[in-house]
Formats: structure tokens, C-alpha cells, sequence
């Protein structure tokens, strides 16, 4: 999600309703500027956490950054793929 010059990255079950209730409470004109493929909530709160620890010297508050799309989504998009290439045993390992 970007708004202004801030991009949010987080998880949401329903992104239709969640974009409802950002344009809702955010000044700012509020869009959408990537979104995964559905996943298990174990490994979507992974990546989130992941990418959060990546951009933390950009971090503004809560889970909105003050970092470039592309560079969120880059960072986004290679941890998804850490977490597609992990195995189920590993998973298990990491209580994931």
C-alpha cells in the first residue's frame, strides 16, 4: 500500500476491505502497489517480519516506511521466494 511518500507492509486476509478502511482514514490518496499470491498466514507473517527488518532504517511507524515502491516490493518479492524455497521440514523446524 503507498500513501504519499510512504508505503505500508503488512498482511491482510481480505484486501478489498482493508483498502476500504485505509482510503477511509487516510488523508492521502491511498493505493495499492503490490500484492502476493495467498499464502499460509505462518509464512505471510515471516515475510512481513522479514521485510519490516530489511527496511527498519527507513521506518516511519507502525508498519509504514518512508522507502521507494520499487524498493519495497523488491524486498517483499525475495522473501517471498526464501519462504517458497524453504521445505516442509524446515517449516516444522521454525514452527512455521
Amino acid at each position: 500500500v503507498m500513501a504519499g511518500e510512504f508505503v505500508k507492509v503488512g498482511i491482510a486476509e481480505n484486501i478489498k476491505s482493508r483498502m476500504v478502511v485505509f482510503r477511509c482514514h487516510c488523508p492521502m490518496l491511498v493505493s495499492l502497489i503490490f500484492c502476493s499470491s495467498p499464502m499460509p498466514r505462518p509464512q505471510a507473517r515471516e515475510v512481513e517480519r522479514e521485510s519490516h527488518l530489511k527496511m527498519r532504517a527507513n521506518h516511519v511507524r507502525g508498519e509504514w516506511f518512508r522507502e521507494s515502491p520499487k524498493n519495497a516490493i523488491d524486498i517483499i518479492e525475495k522473501e517471498i521466494g526464501k519462504m517458497a524455497s524453504i521445505t516442509k521440514e524446515q517449516l516444522k523446524l521454525l514452527n512455521l
